[in-house]
């Protein structure tokens, strides 16, 4: 019952707790007051014993997982800083005050002489001048409760010295005010680890949409050219067969005449429908390997006749050219389940690199082969060594591998002659978007560089098919059987081009106008599509429809797309 040992016992606990939360909190807390023109601050253990080591933090300075803190609780020692406001000058103490302090310590702590330049840190020595001169700027301030930003030091494991982001924020408690120092670093990271977030989000958005400008409005554009050149070349044979005798007699004395103008014509017709086609290939690839990059591509595997598809990669060259000879093994080789379009990037982009880095007057060889064993296709791209292969033949494989097929990579350096007629250089991405294709048919790339030659490999499991055809007589020829007379052509297309080449494919088909039901320009037209089919046949019950839609419809409304 007796008040002051009751009050002095509370006191007591009081200063335990407040001891255990000065000497386990990891923020630095500085008590701050002003006496004799002289700025006092007791600066909690803090500031002497967390240890940030970072052994990655050049390598990875986004990554918050390789951050981790040790604290050392064998010493509770809490500095007081004595500092001069008016030349910022400054004396550090030591005292540990989860003790009791006598009267005696007190006084030999005061007469002492301890300057803050003898310490044996320098990097705790840095520390301590950023924080006196916090702690004047706050003064200063007479107090103001509010937030500073600093930057502080940190060592690694390899005594390494590096900066980090803090923040300061002050709290006034009428005659003194406290000042607590937070390492906000890790938040600092967490922001930019979110600001490329954001910026891959947006980058893979636009790609999303410059895929679907390019196989929608760019793809059908070419369709239509190509489809407008095939009716070009349908009349100009018409025109050479002539209608009657007298036509055709007056047809083969202008051809005769005129030779070398038709002849160049049809030279002209067909670079036309190989640059068009090029060009269709070209950003179809293009798109597909955006997806690629972001993983969402969906194999599409097809019965494929591998060297047809890699001789219209070289469309100007036949499989036995000499300058591009193709070699496969066994032969004739077998029809098998691949995506085409992942082995036509992986190919184009292997010939591209040994006609651009190899030496341009040696030949490049492909070789193709398929183990029925192991149910698994091989492919080799080989070229001559060209400038710069010695530099490259010091790395071992596994590194050159790395390298190669690293994103922003690029190991040949550019000769005079490139540097001199290039004006964008490569990206370095197309090894690596070619590894990742790989990885997608579940294959691998490889690269080699040997004394007199580059080998590139591409290898992935595939399954081979046999094609039985069926045996025909010798007068036995394909006819072409006319759709019946009561058939309906349905399309629904949002496409205003493909709209018009399905059109002209039903005419050709046999199918007359009124017959001819073509939608998709529209929302209206979109959505009541399925209505608008359910009552054609109830209205035509004898009549057989051929109905044909696209897979991915966008509704468009002016400029902007409200859905697929």
């Amino acid at each position: 019952f007796d008040d002051a040992t009751r009050t002095v016992r509370r006191l007591e606990e009081v200063r335990r707790f407040m001891s255990a939360v000065w000497d386990t909190s990891s923020d630095v807390m500085a008590m701050c007051s002003y006496k004799d023109d002289r700025l006092l601050a007791l600066v909690s253990p803090s500031f002497f014993h967390v240890k940030q080591h970072d052994e990655h933090h050049q390598q990875h300075k986004s990554d918050l997982l390789h951050h981790h803190h040790e604290y050392d609780n064998s010493n509770n020692s809490t500095m007081i800083l004595e500092i001069n406001p008016k030349n910022g000058n400054y004396r550090t103490f030591e005292i540990n005050l989860s003790q009791p302090i006598s009267r005696k310590a007190a006084i030999n702590i005061m007469w002492s002489d301890t300057n803050s330049t003898t310490s044996t840190n320098p990097t705790q020595a840095k520390n301590t001048a950023v924080l006196a001169e916090l702690i004047c700027r706050v003064h200063d301030s007479h107090g103001i409760e509010k937030t500073h930003m600093n930057e502080m030091y940190r060592l690694t494991k390899n005594n390494e010295e590096y900066k980090i982001s803090c923040e300061a924020r002050v709290t006034n408690l009428d005659r003194t005010y406290l000042v607590v120092v937070r390492d906000i670093s890790e938040r600092f990271q967490r922001f930019e680890t979110e600001k490329k977030l954001i910026g891959e989000i947006t980058a893979r958005r636009k790609d999303a949409e410059a895929n679907r400008f390019t196989r929608h409005e760019v793809k059908n554009g070419i369709l239509a050219a190509i489809g407008l050149l095939d009716s070009l070349k349908d009349a100009s044979s018409s025109v050479k067969r002539g209608g009657d005798d007298d036509g055709k007699a007056a047809a083969a004395a202008a051809d005769k005449e005129n030779n070398t103008n038709v002849s160049e014509y049809d030279e002209c017709l067909g670079e036309l429908d190989n640059t068009l086609r090029d060009i269709l290939d070209t950003i179809m690839d293009h798109a597909m390997s955006r997806e690629v990059i972001y993983e969402e591509y969906k194999v599409r595997r097809e019965k494929i006749k591998v060297p047809e598809v890699l001789t219209a990669i070289r469309r100007h060259t036949s499989w036995n050219d000499a300058r591009f000879p193709l070699e496969m093994e066994p032969f004739p080789f077998p029809v098998i389940g691949m995506d085409p379009r992942l082995l036509r990037y992986i190919y184009q982009n292997a010939v591209s690199n040994a006609c651009r880095y190899g030496d341009p007057e040696q030949k490049i060889t492909t070789s193709i082969a398929y183990d029925e064993s192991k149910k698994e296709f091989q492919m080799q791209v080989i070229n001559a060594p060209g400038p710069g292969h010695e530099h490259l033949m010091g790395i071992s494989d596994d590194e050159v591998n790395d390298l190669v097929f690293s994103p922003s990579t690029r190991l040949h350096t550019k000769s005079e002659d490139e540097e001199f007629v290039t004006v964008t250089g490569s990206s370095g991405d197309g090894a690596w978007i070619m590894q990742k294709c790989a990885k997608t048919l579940k294959g691998e790339c490889t690269i080699k560089f040997d004394k007199r030659r580059t080998l590139f490999s591409f290898h992935c499991p595939a399954k081979s098919y046999v094609l039985v055809e069926k045996e025909k007589k010798p007068d036995e020829t394909a006819t072409f059987t006319e759709l019946p007379s009561n058939t309906w052509g349905v399309v629904i297309d949002d496409s205003g081009i493909q709209r018009k080449l399905m059109d002209r494919f039903l005419k050709i088909a046999g199918i007359p106008k009124e017959k001819r039901v073509i939608v998709g320009k529209d929302s209206k037209e979109i959505y009541g599509f399925c209505d608008m089919v359910v009552k054609l046949l109830k209205d035509e019950q004898e009549s057989r429809f051929l109905v044909i839609a696209d897979e991915n419809l966008e509704v468009v409304e002016g400029a902007a797309m409200h859905g697929t």
